[in-house]
């Protein structure tokens, strides 16, 4: 005897609602067939048969709601006569898996090792930091930032002008763009 147990199909859930039973009890299976559909929150999969055998129980009925772990069927594998809980059952078609609206998504959770990414030299003393510390700035960073702005002409034109920085601006210009304005994003210490 065997004994299957309902298991995470892949998608992170801990239940699902039996939507259809394909085999009836006595019936004969071979491993891989399909035993029965499962709805999630995500997704609808079919549910294959772990082992061959004859179905001698059948533990749920449609419409229920099962969970993680849950017994659901009974199978007479022919090796026995205590039933044997089944390992987790086989997870859902990998083309459902890190499916989306979108695409795909690849996921690596390799760690990045960034002294490789750098030369060979030590990091410089703090007293070596302190010396080379950001040069003063010239005659024409200065000109900005006392308020000068330009005063030339601007030979095209634009739906839509905007002016600013930080995440807003270049969020407002985007969204211009893709409605298909004329977009110019200018620098608010430019403008």
């Amino acid at each position: 005897m065997y004994t299957f147990k309902f298991a995470d199909i892949g998608e992170g859930l801990h239940e699902g609602v039996v939507a259809e039973i394909y085999v009836k009890v006595g019936q004969q299976v071979k491993e891989g067939d399909n035993l029965f559909s499962v709805e999630t929150d995500k997704v609808t999969s079919d549910i294959p048969s772990p082992v061959s055998g004859t179905v001698t129980a059948i533990k749920m009925a449609q419409g229920d709601t099962i969970h993680v772990g849950q017994d659901i069927f009974v199978f007479d594998d022919g090796k026995g006569d205590a039933p044997v809980a089944e390992a987790p059952a086989p997870k859902a078609e990998a083309k459902e898996e890190a499916a989306s609206v979108v695409g795909e998504v690849k996921v690596n959770n390799d760690l990045i090792d960034f002294s490789k990414m750098f030369s060979g030299q030590p990091a410089p003393k703090a007293e070596e930091v302190k010396s080379s510390a950001a040069p003063a700035p010239s005659a024409e960073d200065k000109t900005f930032d006392e308020g000068k702005k330009y005063t030339g002409k601007v030979d095209e034109s634009y739906d839509v002008i905007v002016v600013g920085s930080g995440p807003g601006g270049y969020l407002a210009a985007e969204e211009a763009g893709k409605a298909g304005l004329k977009t110019l994003i200018v620098e608010k210490k430019y403008w």
